[in-house]
């Protein structure tokens, strides 16, 4: 493997790096070596097209630069233990160990002060399939004998036959501990007997992923959940999804330390909404009326065990105190006006403080109606043998998560600036009203990790163009910048715009003619386009009631004669069955492969890989813009206005923001093809805004200097079948 001097630091790479990745590397530890060198913050925001090799450039630059950290924490700790022997003498390397043993317990600090301290580094990305890459990744590299960790949820990790049954994560939790706390769960009990007499990680090995841990455990009889929490411990890169990193409250609870560390964001270009989710909630009459239920049934089981239970948990139920509680909410929230039944209501975010005082819920009495309501979940999803007994808990859940995370001390300095991050809402429904409480802020989570004493944080993506505008709505600084290009020759990448189709029409999938003859465009590309065709629709309606006019029309038959057409469900578990026929004919030599229609930030977009003849093509049918109506997405451009008229911090106006989710949904989705340095594919992006400068100024890097705008759609076709002929003899050469 070549060992790399890039800045002074050693990297070994498992082959000789592309330009691009030597820009990419040099970018990571540029950010790490700035907060050593000069013991401040110092982030990063990074794109590298995806085939890049963008997780190994990662992993290797950050783990090179921890092994190099570690050995000189070790120098200077031995160095300067060393000088405190006065008579001249030497200590070995345990005498060294003890000493400093002996001058911690003896002053209460680590010896050296945080000169010494060294930093973890954690991997955060969507999914527990993408951290189940990187560790095969880290796997092939020569840092495989760096300690890991993966944190997962019990979902991944649990093994127990009654608790990974139950399909409630919720319920999951309070079966665990119930089962816990009451011994009879005899995985935990065989993983705290081995935790006596040894060490995990020297059972388990440096680098284990969740497959792994889960293996051993289903051999070894031993719980994998608490073993994971077990391996961060010690670990030198731990891995895990992004929410575990945002939510506060499930930081604690996975006892997670950030203070100190690297944060990496892997698959960065969803953060802004999963920051603003975490948050967000929103509480339903649905979500009320269950936890009022629950109470009840909890109140006539306690009566009838009253002599053999918790009396204060008796006592509180019998008080009628906690169903008065909700009841009295439900009612506040009834008793909000709203006078546009289509818009709803919008107070500032202060109003939900003001209206939980009302209803006696404050940061006083938090902590005890915390403590009050988890009793009550655990005992109405299950006894002490983990046994589910009464209902699943789900509404007194949702209510403890809104206390949680939204009921907290109203800042002294600044009560208004933080108070302004939300929007509370009202909005009606079949059964009551909604009351929505939304973070418009992404930000606030950026703000929150930096005030909890994070190092470094480094955001990266395939997709993050345009880096101002994702930088704007982070609200902390990113001094260190990078747009990658792709490790492709320009022979590979066929990118043209069109304004009108085969018949002269207009091609603009706006409101007025989305739904027109334009997409008989897809008839003759369908042709013309080799194997596996992607087309990518703005929205799911859209979608639906073009392919319903296909039908009508007889273009979906006329289509169909030369590729089989799939398209993207909207239903949770049913994609990957249809990913399997699309991919079962486009492994039939016999056929012409097939087209798979899609929706612009749904699952296909978002993280599937079309590579090779999965997706030779990928067709762009709109500028996808979020719904104007919906009220979201008006506040969010209300927030931003107000934000930078007000010059509180460096804000988007509402309509760049507008601009700019379109901007991004078609990046990601143009991502699809083109995944690694031998693949070649073809861009067409069908709308006639695309031929606008502003427009193509929001693509990638690699993409914008191939873009071609078209007048006439002869001309492309015959442009795109050149480039296929072309490009599939260079690549069989």
């Amino acid at each position: 493997m070549p060992l790399l001097d890039i800045g002074g630091t050693t990297v070994n790479f498992p082959y000789t790096p592309y330009d691009c990745q030597l820009a990419y590397l040099e970018k990571v530890l540029q950010c790490l070596k700035t907060v050593i060198i000069y013991s401040e913050n110092s982030n990063g925001i990074l794109e590298s097209p995806t085939g890049t090799g963008k997780t190994l450039c990662l992993l290797c630059s950050t783990l090179a630069w921890l092994q190099d950290r570690k050995a000189q924490t070790e120098l200077n700790r031995q160095a300067n233990l060393a000088s405190l022997v006065v008579d001249g003498g030497t200590l070995n390397k345990q005498q060294l160990d003890s000493l400093s043993r002996n001058i911690q317990q003896s002053t209460g600090v680590t010896w050296g002060g945080s000169e010494f301290v060294v930093p973890k580094i954690i991997y955060a990305s969507r999914t527990h399939s993408q951290l189940s890459q990187a560790v095969q990744e880290l796997k092939r590299t020569a840092y495989n004998n760096m300690k890991v960790s993966v944190i997962g949820s019990r979902d991944q990790l649990c093994i127990h036959e009654q608790v990974r049954k139950e399909k409630n994560n919720s319920n999951k939790i309070h079966m665990c501990r119930a089962k816990v706390a009451a011994r009879t769960c005899h995985y935990y009990n065989r993983y705290e007997d081995i935790k006596r007499n040894s060490e995990i990680r020297s059972l388990m090995g440096d680098v284990v992923d969740i497959e792994d841990i889960v293996t051993y455990g289903e051999k070894q009889r031993v719980c994998p959940y608490y073993m994971t929490r077990e391996l961060k411990s010690d670990a030198d890169i731990i891995f895990m999804p992004y929410n575990y990193l945002l939510d506060p409250k499930m930081r604690m609870n996975q006892g997670i330390e950030i203070q100190g560390n690297v944060l990496i964001f892997d698959e960065a270009h969803n953060l802004e909404r999963i920051c603003e989710d975490s948050s967000s909630f929103e509480l339903t009459p649905g979500d009320l009326a269950t936890a009022m239920e629950e109470l009840t049934k909890l109140a006539q089981k306690m009566l009838e065990m009253a002599k053999n239970e918790d009396q204060s948990l008796v006592e509180d139920t019998e008080s009628g105190s906690m169903p008065g509680t909700l009841v009295d909410l439900e009612k506040e929230i009834d008793e909000i006006e709203v006078l546009n039944t289509d818009k709803g209501l919008t107070k500032p975010g202060v109003f939900i403080f003001e209206l939980f005082n009302k209803v006696h819920i404050g940061f006083e009495s938090k902590n005890y109606l915390i403590d009050l309501f988890e009793k009550m979940i655990s005992f109405v999803s299950t006894d002490a043998a983990g046994v589910t007994v009464l209902s699943k808990g789900s509404g007194l859940t949702k209510i403890v998560d809104v206390i949680k995370v939204h009921i907290q001390p109203a800042p002294q300095n600044n009560q208004k600036k933080k108070m302004d991050t939300w929007t509370t809402s009202s909005k009606p429904t079949k059964s009551g009203k909604t009351l929505c409480y939304w973070c418009f802020s992404p930000g606030h989570r950026m703000l929150d990790l930096v005030s909890c004493g994070v190092k470094c944080i480094i955001l990266t993506s395939g997709t993050l163009s345009p880096l101002k505008s994702f930088t704007a709505e982070m609200q902390i600084e990113f001094p260190i910048t990078l747009e990658n290009p792709h490790v492709i020759e320009k022979h590979q990448i066929f990118v043209g715009s069109m304004g009108k189709g085969p018949d002269n029409t207009v091609l603009n999938s706006n409101y007025e003619t989305r739904y027109g003859k334009v997409l008989r465009l897809n008839i003759n590309f369908s042709r013309i386009v080799p194997k596996g065709l992607l087309i990518f629709f703005p929205s799911y309606p859209v979608m639906e009631k073009c392919i319903e006019n296909w039908q009508s029309n007889g273009i979906y038959n006329s289509i169909s004669q030369y590729k089989a057409i799939y398209v993207e469900p909207r239903g949770k578990g049913l994609l990957d069955d249809v990913m399997d026929e699309f991919y079962d004919k486009i492994n039939n030599p016999a056929l012409n492969g097939a087209i798979f229609a899609a929706v612009c930030r749904g699952k296909v977009s978002e993280g599937l890989d079309f590579s090779d003849d999965n997706g030779r093509a990928v067709i762009i049918t709109g500028l996808p813009y979020p719904p104007r109506m919906d009220p979201k997405v008006n506040l969010k451009m209300q927030f931003l206005d107000e934000m930078r008229n007000k010059n509180k911090f460096k804000s988007l106006t509402g309509q760049e923001w507008y601009r700019q989710q379109a901007s991004r949904a078609v990046n990601q989705a143009i991502g699809r093809v083109i995944r690694h340095r031998q693949d070649f594919g073809a861009i067409l992006l069908c709308d006639t805004r695309f031929s606008a400068a502003s427009a193509v100024s929001q693509l990638p890097l690699w993409v914008k200097p191939h873009v071609k705008n078209y007048d006439m759609f002869g001309k492309i076709i015959k442009d795109v079948i050149v480039f296929f002929k072309t490009t599939e003899l260079k690549v069989s050469l």
